[in-house]
């Protein structure tokens, strides 16, 4: 059969190549159904024969796994005691507050006003104080997506039961992304404030051209009384 459709057995040299397709579809896809479609493709078009599902999915799973672990270590290697405390800092309710640190991190900007500004603004200072501290991960950009929105889906409690390495990776990401996008949000809330006092402006003219009107119409009867 396989003289026949032209393909070979996978041996202990093909599933040795066939994890190092798996660890390079694993360096920018996440979903394991992703990394073993690219496993197929390569299975096919190299023409060796399917082995079980089974198997495809125990190493595609081993090499996200892998990545994972290269991506965490190397980012937290980076990391200076004093920075992983810090980090771990974050992870804890000061005393009289409502939320921990790591939770404030996620605010979003409200309505345009001044003190919302300005409150606004002193947040993303905080945010660039601590990014200032924290290295800049060389980490594909899907996987960096993927780790953001794995980070703010947990909160103070779930973040502090990870393994030291993968929680203060997270963390790094995550704050250099949200300081990212507070920068945008800034801009948004800046461009909302000015279209407020347009408006307001325009209502302003617009009153005040009302109030010319009226009171030119005022003089115009006087005069042709006294006329």
């Amino acid at each position: 059969l396989r003289r026949y459709l032209n393909v070979r057995a996978l041996d202990d040299a093909g599933y040795a190549w066939l994890k190092t397709v798996a660890d390079e579809a694993a360096q920018t896809r996440h979903i394991l159904p992703d990394i073993i479609n690219v496993m197929l493709e390569e299975l096919a078009h190299h023409r060796y024969e399917l082995p079980a599902f089974s198997t495809l999915d125990r190493i595609a799973m081993r090499a996200r796994e892998h990545v994972h672990h290269q991506h965490f270590t190397a980012l937290s290697r980076q990391l200076t005691p004093a920075t992983k405390l810090l980090i771990d800092g974050l992870l804890k309710t000061a005393t009289g507050e409502r939320f921990s640190t790591w939770q404030m991190l996620k605010r979003e900007p409200k309505r345009p006003t001044n003190k919302e500004t300005r409150s606004y603004l002193q947040h993303i200072r905080r945010l660039q104080a601590l990014v200032e501290q924290l290295p800049k991960p060389d980490i594909p950009v899907p996987k960096l997506r993927q780790y953001r929105l794995q980070a703010r889906a947990m909160d103070a409690a779930e973040m502090a039961e990870l393994k030291p390495q993968k929680r203060c990776a997270l963390a790094v990401i995550y704050i250099r992304s949200q300081y990212a996008q507070t920068l945008d949000d800034a801009a948004d809330l800046f461009i909302r404030l000015l279209q407020k006092m347009e408006n307001a402006a325009v209502q302003k003219l617009l009153d005040y051209q009302q109030e010319r009107i009226a009171r030119t119409d005022m003089l115009v009867g006087q005069l042709r009384d006294v006329l």
